[in-house]
């Protein structure tokens, strides 16, 4: 009994992981981790990257899944029955996909034309001590045109398209500079080095913005005080308008009753006071 238990959640154990290992979600590009002898490097492919049982492999540009399951004599054998040859400066490269790392089942195989392949081993999960590089890489990329004939005859053998099929791997740059002299007589594989750019810096966007405060408060108080300096001016002049005008006659309570004297005011005209004494001539020795 215990063994037929035992039995029975191993095959079920199996099963999920091969449904697991199967279905791919269409619009993925990831391969998995190489781990160069230095760095862990991310691989992408040129289209969604599919599993379809033991074997692996990458869609055309049409939407088109075939895989290789053979690869023999740089001749590529699809499962939708496809023969191509691979082209010139490439060869069938045999890589092994495993699930985790190191050798973790299930595991798939991927057969493709490939120039300067140094990843054999490929794992979609990377142990917990292992991170993936995160500086920039140099991408390979290899292109195959849609597969149209079963005859291996029918391609090109020394055409730089026919029969490579699309991949995409970041290599070290030592490495790069050499593939990118074969690229330019063979046509196949291209190599581009890309640098991110660096993030702008965190204390350059705080002074940026406390410039931008700064400023206007500066030059609003600038006029506040520009205001308040001239309405302090011109209440002084109201004030001592005010007092030449006589409204404010408190200047002239410092002296007696006898000292306040001024002019009387009259609204008739200028005439001569009375007098009892007749008019007289004066002379140079005073009255006569």
């Amino acid at each position: 009994m215990l063994p037929n238990v035992q039995r029975t959640l191993t095959v079920i154990f199996l099963l999920i992981v091969r449904i697991r290992c199967q279905i791919t979600s269409a619009d993925s590009k990831f391969i998995g981790y190489y781990i160069a002898p230095n760095s862990v490097e991310p691989l992408y492919a040129g289209n969604a990257w599919v599993t379809s049982g033991s074997y692996a492999g990458d869609c055309n540009s049409s939407g088109r899944c075939p895989i290789a399951t053979k690869c023999a004599k740089n001749l590529l054998h699809y499962d939708d029955d496809t023969v191509w040859t691979c082209g010139a400066g490439a060869s069938c490269v045999e890589a092994t996909i495993y699930a985790t790392s190191p050798a973790g089942l299930p595991s798939a195989v991927n057969y493709a034309c490939r120039m300067y392949w140094k990843a054999y081993t490929i794992y979609r999960e990377l142990p917990a001590t292992a991170e993936p590089m995160t500086t920039s890489f140099d991408t390979v990329t290899t292109a195959l045109p849609d597969p149209t004939s079963t005859d291996p005859t029918s391609t090109d053998p020394t055409s730089t398209e026919a029969g490579v099929k699309t991949i995409f791997i970041s290599v070290p740059a030592v490495t790069a500079t050499s593939n990118t002299t074969a690229t330019s007589s063979t046509n196949v594989a291209t190599a581009s080095t890309a640098a991110s750019p660096q993030a702008p810096s965190l204390g350059q966007d705080k002074s940026w913005i406390a410039g931008v405060v700064i400023g206007p408060v500066f030059v609003i108080a600038l006029v506040a005080a520009a205001v308040w300096v001239w309405r302090r001016r011109r209440a002084g002049q109201k004030g001592t308008a005010v007092e030449l005008d006589g409204q404010s006659n408190n200047h002239w309570k410092a002296y007696p009753d006898y000292q306040q004297y001024h002019e009387k005011d009259s609204d008739g005209q200028v005439v001569e006071l009375p007098s009892s004494r007749p008019p007289a001539e004066l002379d140079t020795n005073g009255y006569r």
